[in-house]
């Protein structure tokens, strides 16, 4: 979802910048979570894609370990 709406929105306009605001705050408050044992690392990871598909990460390999 995030990354089909990536490429429709530019990174300059104000509604890119909302949905990055929005998604670092549920990474924060996902990992508090986590480190509570409210969730488990699978929900986490979902959390940290969904921020991460809004990132900018050119020339940057994701499988790359």
């Amino acid at each position: 979802m995030a990354k089909a709406r990536k490429k429709a929105i530019s990174r300059e306009s104000d509604l890119y910048v909302d949905e990055l605001i929005s998604a670092a705050e549920a990474a924060v408050i996902g990992y508090e979570k986590y480190l509570l044992d409210r969730i488990d690392y699978k929900d986490l990871a979902r959390i940290m894609i969904i921020l991460r598909e809004l990132l900018p990460f050119e020339g940057y390999d994701r499988n790359d370990n």
